[in-house]
Parts: structure tokens; C-alpha cells; sequence
């Protein structure tokens, strides 16, 4: 009997637990800022040439493959940007910041022909703390990886511009730091900032949020500082920090 009145008051104490939300992520349905130009491209082509495109890392071939530079598939890149879109956003007593980039995809019905280009936009995410902007306040001469920790990312597939709010409330569950970041490696090069980004984890050698993975050796080289001496962007310095913080977009 004794051991029945024991279990009864554990129930009930069970049962008495509150039952207490998590929040939910609150933001605009409108970005805070968006980058669409001014980004230039750079890779080190296969006989020695750095060759460039607009917002687009060009594919490193060989720099005078006219047939190849042509070819639609390759003009998207070893990676592209079409789009990067900043979200502000409240959770429960938490500033975050929505990191959105939107980027090229394609594919020919009929290989074998080149026939058939299809192109549309993907998105990929990056949840991250509006802090760790600080990170990317000062950049020096010095390539540097600065890695800010993910609260939540990933693909959203392939996407109109005008529905990111919409697969963005689908897709979002944020959660507690862990192994992943939005990686930065960086380098300031006289007036101008030359960069790549990408989710990469801490341990692994898995990179996502990019077209393509850049590889010496059959391996990937996304981890180290070297990736610069290969491929990179490249923007103005009053651009990328315009860009790349909470204060307000200024007017160029």
C-alpha cells in the first residue's frame, strides 16, 4: 500500500509539470539587406592564369578553352552567387541573423547534344548569433579562417527569391551550438576583401553551402588557409563590411 501511495505522488508530480514552448523564431518577411552585385570571382586557372567572372568563381580550366568558357554548365562555376540576402531575427530574449545565399544551378536534357539548358536558383541558410559579426570587424593582411558557430542551416532547395520567407518558416529549427560553423577564410588585400564562405563542420571534411567543393589531390582543401591561393571572391572593403555587419546599408 505504502509502495502504491509513493507512486501515485510521483504521477502526480509528473503530471504537474508545466508544459513550457520553446520560442519561435520572429523576423520580416523582407530581408534586412541585400547583396546582388559587385562580388568579382577568382580562380587560378590550370595553365597559371587567374581568370574571373561576376559574381561567379570561375571553374578552374584552361584559360584559353574557348569551347569549355562557353560551355553554359561551366559558366556557373566552381561556385556563384546570384543573391545573398540578410534577415534579422528575434528568438525568445536572442538577437540572430539569417545568412541567405542564392546561387545558379543548371542542367542539359541532352548531355551528350549540350541541348536543353535549364537554369533555376537554389538557397542554402545559415542561422548564427548577430555577435558574432564582431568577428568580422577587423580583417587583416593574414588569411584567416573565422568561424562563427550555427544555430541551424540548410538547403532550401530550388526556390523563387519571393517565397525565402515562406520555405524559411518551413525549414528553421534552431537549436544549441555544435559542430558546424559558417566559415569565413579571409584576407584583406589592399582595398579590397577577398573571401569565401561555407558550413563546414568542425571535425569532418563535409562543406556545405557551396556549388562545388575545391579540391588539390583528390582532397579538400576548404579547411585550410591555402584555398585563397586557388579561388576566392573578391569585393570592395566598404562593401563587405557594409554588407557583413547589423548597422544599417550605406549608398554607394
Amino acid at each position: 500500500m505504502r509502495k502504491l501511495i509513493v507512486l501515485l505522488t510521483l504521477c502526480q508530480a509528473v503530471l504537474a509539470q508545466p508544459r513550457e514552448n520553446k520560442p519561435l523564431p520572429e523576423f520580416d518577411e523582407k530581408p534586412f539587406k541585400v547583396l546582388d552585385e559587385g562580388l568579382i570571382g577568382w580562380s587560378l586557372s590550370k595553365n597559371g592564369q587567374w581568370i574571373s567572372s561576376e559574381m561567379v568563381i570561375p571553374n578552374p580550366i584552361v584559360s584559353t578553352n574557348n569551347r569549355k568558357l562557353k560551355d553554359r554548365k561551366n559558366q556557373l562555376g566552381n561556385d556563384n552567387i546570384s543573391e545573398l540576402q540578410l534577415f534579422k531575427m528575434a528568438y525568445g530574449k536572442d538577437s540572430l541573423v539569417i545568412l541567405v545565399k542564392f546561387y545558379k544551378t543548371g542542367r542539359y536534357e541532352f548531355e551528350s547534344t549540350k541541348k536543353g539548358w535549364d537554369e533555376f536558383n537554389r538557397g542554402y541558410y545559415f542561422v548564427f548569433r548577430q555577435s558574432e559579426f564582431d568577428k568580422l570587424k577587423k580583417i587583416e593582411e593574414e588569411v584567416v579562417l573565422i568561424k562563427l558557430p550555427l544555430l541551424d542551416y540548410g538547403s532550401l532547395g530550388q526556390i523563387k527569391k519571393s517565397k525565402t520567407y515562406d520555405v524559411l518558416q518551413e525549414k528553421m529549427v534552431v537549436k544549441n551550438e555544435g559542430k558546424r560553423f559558417l566559415t569565413f577564410t579571409i584576407q584583406k588585400h589592399q582595398d579590397n576583401i577577398r573571401f569565401q564562405f561555407s558550413n563546414q563542420h568542425d571535425l569532418f571534411d563535409d562543406v556545405q553551402g557551396i556549388l562545388n567543393d575545391y579540391k588539390v589531390k583528390g582532397k579538400s582543401i576548404y579547411k585550410s588557409p591555402g584555398l585563397l591561393s586557388y579561388i576566392y571572391y573578391e569585393a570592395s572593403s566598404d562593401l563587405f563590411y557594409d554588407f557583413f555587419s547589423m548597422e544599417p546599408s550605406a549608398s554607394y
